[in-house]
């Protein structure tokens, strides 16, 4: 998600941890049904009114928001290096650049479709599929027995007998 307006973000890849279960209870929850086997859970479940009692009062956007410094400094005490925010940084512009030229290109959208439907009732006015049909019509009077001369139209009376 490239919505940091500089450096890198913390989540740099989708990698994520799990847990084993603690309980016995959790033990036996997290056994798989179709097998039996013991699966590692990645989710924690928690009744929704024993949440809103333990997570206290929330906080203001801005203090949500971590400056550069912080989230590099984040990064680097995780194991991350400078070329690992390089290259995420120059994913992130590149993303940014593709979701800005989307957002000025939607105005043109309703043209482009009316252009393309335009050139396409065109191309079926002008008879693309002319010969095609021409060449259908000779193939048919050929198992006929008929010779067609392909050069002369239809009006002109190109159709000799043998």
């Amino acid at each position: 998600n490239p919505c940091c307006s500089s450096g890198p973000p913390l989540s740099i890849d989708w990698t994520y941890y799990t847990f084993a279960p603690t309980t016995s209870r959790e033990k036996a929850a997290s056994l798989d049904p179709v097998n039996g086997k013991n699966s590692v859970k990645t989710e924690l479940r928690i009744p929704v009114d024993a949440y809103e009692k333990a997570r206290g009062e929330r906080m203001p956007t801005h203090h949500l928001i971590l400056s550069r410094e912080k989230r590099e400094e984040m990064l680097l005490a995780s194991g991350y290096t400078p070329n690992d925010f390089a290259t995420v940084v120059r994913n992130m512009i590149r993303i940014k650049n593709q979701r800005r030229q989307t957002v000025d290109n939607l105005w043109a959208e309703s043209m482009e479709e009316r252009l393309e439907r335009i050139r396409k009732g065109f191309s079926r006015l002008c008879g693309r599929k002319k010969g095609k049909s021409r060449y259908l019509y000779d193939k048919w009077q050929r198992s006929k027995g008929v010779e067609t001369n392909s050069t002369s139209s239809f009006s002109k009376g190109g159709i000799f007998y043998k």
